[in-house]
């Protein structure tokens, strides 16, 4: 028997194409009986003695099997309107044809992040957006940028040593044990440390302000203080970096203090305790700090 479909008019252009991938889809899950007729287990209506389903009207004889019809989600109609308006033009826009609140879109410059892009509250990088820039980009490769804001910090209010640290007979306060420190990750780094430093009744502020730092899109425990080796790759970035800064009105990176915290502790882990790595923007190197004196201090996230 010959199937017929009566297609609704007045459906835009996306919704249809997205219509037919989804009839695509149904048939994929659907079988045919003896009689050829379709079989679908979907909400079905009786029109003069035909069933619709789904807005479209099929011929013959039809009865249900155990599969499920795709949802929305399963067709990738995951996005929210709201978000979709605010990131993406108008055409690039396809509504779920079976609810219209569900859609699929592309945004302006998704995936496209280079260094100096504006980070933006969906961790994304647009051409243009009406969302909130949260940071700028400055190493592509690992996926990561800085903050808008910085603060004047120290590393450490007393002098610990964090990696490798036995600091009472019990062992209750232990530092992590991570081998190679300068391949340790700062986000790695940063919440290891806080924890151990709390035990020893110890602020580590700079890690501490990192790890509370939020933005919209964004929650404490995203940020982190960024390693030695991560950092380096800021200082190496740092023209395209501060052109980006400039374009958003803010001051450069290190303007009011030359020397930037990293999360990683001196190369040392018995003595001298008291110092921990810092990149020098000046003149694009890195060095040695004294861990209880203020220096800038600059959240990191991954996107």
């Amino acid at each position: 028997m010959n199937k017929t479909t009566k297609i609704k008019m007045g459906v835009s252009l996306p919704v249809l194409a997205f219509s037919l991938l989804a009839a695509f889809n149904v048939a994929a899950l659907s079988l045919n009986d003896s009689t050829n007729n379709i079989i679908t287990d979907s909400p079905t209506t009786i029109v003069d003695g035909q069933k619709e389903f789904g807005g479209s009207v099929y011929m013959g004889n039809t009865t249900t099997c155990a599969e499920q019809a795709p949802t929305c989600a399963e067709l990738g109609y995951t996005q929210t309107l709201e978000y979709c308006q605010s990131v993406s033009a108008a055409g690039n826009i396809l509504k779920c044809p079976f609810d219209l609140e569900k859609v699929f879109c592309i945004a302006n410059g998704d995936e496209n992040c280079q260094i100096g892009s504006i980070l933006y509250e969906d961790k994304k990088c647009h051409t243009s957006s009406n969302l909130t820039p949260i940071g700028v980009v400055f190493d592509t490769s690992k996926k990561l940028a800085i903050a808008l804001t910085s603060s004047e910090l120290q590393y450490s209010t007393e002098y610990y040593i964090f990696n490798n640290g036995f600091h009472d007979p019990d062992h209750e306060c232990d530092g992590p044990n991570f081998g190679g420190i300068e391949q340790v990750s700062g986000k790695e780094i940063t919440y290891a440390y806080i924890p151990v430093a709390k035990c020893l009744g110890v602020s580590l502020p700079a890690m501490e302000y990192c790890a509370s730092y939020s933005t919209p899109g964004t929650s404490a425990g995203d940020w982190f203080l960024g390693s030695k080796t991560e950092l380096a790759a800021l200082i190496n970035n740092k023209a395209t970096v501060n052109a980006t800064l400039a374009k958003l009105g803010l001051s450069d990176i290190g303007k009011k203090n030359d020397y930037i915290w990293t999360a990683t502790e001196g190369d040392n882990t018995v003595e001298p305790k008291e110092l921990a790595w810092i990149q020098m923007v000046s003149n694009d190197s890195d060095d040695q700090e004294d861990k209880v004196n203020a220096n800038t201090v600059i959240p990191v996230i991954s996107y």
